[in-house]
């Protein structure tokens, strides 16, 4: 299977972005039930922040799982805690790594093809620059609260590219 096209990522989050709020909600429901270990992960790592900070990384978690199950359908299995931690944890490495990189290269990095999931990646990166600048809800983010919700955000991201079918 291909990753997520750019056409995928834009319609799912201009769609979740227009659900009426109790729609939203019920969805939500939904994801909980298929996703429940994901959720947890998210909601744990992030209870901490300020709640700005903890609804964002919620709104993205939701809106990251239904590119997911958009483009995969039934594809898309359980993801498990052991899955999580281990995403969580090359993250972690990659970030640490990434840290000590040269500027030139870290441009390079955003490029398709380095990535799973390059689109999905890209729109999370995005989201959370614009957040601050939104005009109608700014969600002010410190430097760490940025690089964290990254870290978890893209945990989630390989979490459900791990776990979907590609046979």
């Amino acid at each position: 299977m291909e990753a997520i096209s750019q056409e995928m990522v834009e319609q799912t989050w201009m769609e979740v972005g227009n659900l009426p709020p109790h729609d939203a909600q019920k969805q939500m429901t939904q994801v909980l039930r298929r996703q429940p270990e994901l959720m947890q992960f998210v909601f744990e790592l992030t209870e901490d922040l300020s709640e700005e900070a903890h609804e964002l990384a919620f709104y993205l978690f939701f809106v990251v799982v239904k590119m997911f199950e958009k483009a995969y359908g039934d594809k898309v299995g359980v993801v498990t805690a052991e899955s999580i931690v281990e995403s969580f944890e090359a993250n972690q490495d990659l970030l640490e790594r990434l840290a000590q990189v040269h500027e030139k290269f870290l441009e390079r990095l955003s490029e398709p093809g380095l990535w799973d999931q390059p689109y999905v990646l890209r729109y999370v990166v995005e989201a959370l620059m614009e957040a601050a600048e939104s005009e109608e809800d700014p969600v002010p983010l410190s430097e760490e609260e940025f690089g964290f919700l990254f870290l978890v955000l893209k945990t989630v991201i390989d979490s459900l590219h791990n776990a979907t079918s590609w046979a």
